[in-house]
């Protein structure tokens, strides 16, 4: 707890270190030749090159003007990886570090501490619409009954992608239709195939063949049947239980 929390400490300084303007950047004398702000253009290049990251764009003045102090804020939440975030989240190089600190903030307002882990594998969370998109799945989360919101999306930030009536609605009606099913117990319990429906289908589909009884019971005490493998767990022990038992008709 301890650690989390120097985390989201370290975190909310960077964003208050940032939270005002940066006016130098943005009222930088101007350029006395061309051959300066060919200078600045090539070392911005060099840094992207270093980074793998590759523009949308061509570069311009405002680029080679703010871009760097984009990037620094970033490296600076701990996204060693910019050119992989670049290539998952475009937006995320056009967003100022102002506009980033709101995200932040409420992220960690839900308890999400290891903001460079998050952000890492769904770069998405620090350009998204927080107040309607996002928010917006938090509450359908704690409606379904996930009780830690900061678990859940600290493992599967991709949440952040995914399109409510695409992908999430059809998991919960699936998961809704097993009798006896404890949603929010199974959805806190795996969360990074939580929204996944074609994946949990086949699970189901393969624990009623097997003619599971009480399968909504028996899934809320073992939520994690619906993450294993079906070809190297489940068929596999399966094909090791030994036969049942044959009635005796001894005389």
């Amino acid at each position: 707890r301890q650690s989390g929390t120097m985390r989201r400490q370290s975190v909310l300084q960077r964003v208050a270190l940032w939270r005002p303007p940066m006016r130098h950047m943005s009222t930088a004398a101007p350029q006395a030749a061309g051959s300066s702000s060919s200078d600045a253009a090539a070392s911005i290049g060099v840094i992207l090159r270093e980074r793998d990251i590759a523009l949308k764009a061509p570069l311009n003045d405002e680029i080679v003007t703010r871009l760097p102090s984009r990037l620094r804020f970033l490296e600076s939440l701990g996204v060693d990886d910019l050119g992989k975030a670049a290539r998952l989240c475009p937006e995320l190089l056009d967003s100022e570090p102002a506009a980033i600190a709101p995200r932040l903030e409420y992220l960690l307002g839900l308890g999400i501490c290891d903001i460079a882990a998050a952000v890492k594998h769904a770069p998405a969370l620090l350009s998204c619409d927080m107040t309607q998109d996002f928010h917006l799945k938090v509450a359908i989360l704690g409606s379904l009954g996930v009780t830690d919101i900061a678990n859940f999306v600290t493992a599967n930030p991709r949440i952040v992608n995914l399109d409510v009536e695409k992908d999430m609605r059809p998991a919960v009606e699936l998961l809704r239709s097993i009798d006896g099913l404890e949603v929010g117990r199974v959805l806190n319990r795996i969360p990074t195939i939580a929204f996944n429906a074609p994946y949990l289908r086949k699970r189901i589909d393969f624990l009623t063949g097997l003619g599971v009884k009480k399968l909504g019971h028996v899934l809320s005490r073992h939520p994690n049947l619906l993450a294993y493998s079906i070809e190297d767990n489940m068929q596999r022990k399966v094909s090791a239980a030994p036969p049942p038992l044959q009635p005796c008709h001894c005389q």
